[in-house]
């Protein structure tokens, strides 16, 4: 079929029916662009629409397929006047070839099941964005993939949450207003107490795991993992033995001080010493290797943790075993291997 031929076609009828393209498009439900590319024969008709065209000008199919004048004289308007609103088509006269009809039916159908598909993949589509803007809301409110936990005596509720569901950064919220101790003052130690009720999490942790009170209430224990290879577990203590503004509670850092710890550095009996590891199976003043430390936990007086630690030593062999940290000297009051 030529395009040429066809459009000048349907540009024929068209005007003898008084219609313009925009009246056209109306009574087919397109646009009167596709009608003007029709007509300029850049474009063919959409096959279901085949029937409907064929009807607005009074013609079989087959006679609009083959481009054949067959509306009879009685339907042919006297009045090229284009008219102001356009006539709902009368049905087709004569009946369409069993060939055609097979084609439209068959077209007609296939149509009906990709607008089908394509409605519930949109509808799927979506809910999927709705679904996540409201998991979005919910979390940077804090509303979702939370951990709560309160202190021993009731005094304070904590709830660690993520502020986007994939990586977000992790905050603590309060139940009320406490005093946090702000940048440390490199001369005396000690930074200002700063009013808080959600304070972003140090250390960028890519997992918070657990929350742990000590037995006595002062001390929270955060454990989770973080990004780093150097200390990637991740392993905060708040002290809350009092969180106003004249005592406020701080946060350090566990894991990087029991790795130094491990290097040699911050033994209170020999606090100027040298870089001398105290890992077994590690040549001395060497690097310490990537130690993990996992199974964090609190032992019996609240005072000392307990926890497993694994490494690769210089001499080939993988060491592991457990070892005790005391939270109020910050130092490593024991050390056992496990032979393996």
């Amino acid at each position: 079929m030529d395009k040429q031929l066809l459009g000048a076609f349907i540009a024929e009828n068209r005007k003898r029916q008084g219609m313009t393209q925009q009246q056209l498009a109306q009574v087919l439900h397109v646009t009167d662009k596709a009608v003007s590319k029709w007509e300029r024969g850049l474009s063919y008709p959409d096959v279901t629409l085949l029937q409907p065209l064929a009807a607005a000008f009074r013609l079989r199919v087959d006679d609009l397929l083959t481009c054949r004048a067959g509306e009879s004289e009685e339907y042919v308007k006297s009045d090229m006047t284009p008219v102001s609103e356009p006539i709902p088509p009368e049905p087709a006269a004569p009946e369409i070839s069993p060939a055609v009809q097979a084609v439209l039916e068959i077209t007609a159908e296939n149509r009906s099941r990709h607008l089908s598909r394509r409605r519930y993949i949109a509808a799927i589509a979506a809910l999927a964005l709705i679904l996540a803007a409201v998991l979005t809301i919910l979390q940077s409110s804090g509303r979702l993939l939370k951990k709560h936990t309160t202190s021993p005596d009731g005094a304070i509720t904590l709830t660690v949450y993520r502020d986007l569901l994939d990586r977000g950064t992790f905050r603590i919220q309060a139940d009320q207003t406490f005093f946090m101790e702000g940048a440390r003052c490199e001369f005396c130690g000690r930074g200002p107490a700063l009013p808080v009720t959600r304070q972003t999490l140090t250390g960028s942790p890519t997992a918070v795991d657990s929350l742990q009170w000590s037995a006595d209430g002062r001390y929270l224990l955060l454990c989770g993992r973080t990004g780093s290879r150097v200390a990637p577990a991740y392993i905060h203590l708040w002290d809350f033995t009092s969180y106003d503004e004249n005592d406020p509670a701080r946060e350090t850092d566990l894991a990087t001080e029991i790795l130094v710890a491990l290097a040699g550095y911050g033994d209170p009996s020999a606090p100027t010493a040298p870089l001398l590891p105290s890992l077994p199976g590690v040549t001395k003043n060497t690097f310490l290797p990537h130690v993990t430390l996992s199974n964090v936990h609190w032992l019996e007086n609240g005072q000392r943790l307990g926890m497993a630690y694994g490494y690769n030593g210089t001499d080939s062999t993988r060491h592991s075993g457990t070892l005790t940290y005391d939270v109020r000297s910050g130092s490593i009051t024991s050390l056992t291997e496990t032979r393996e």
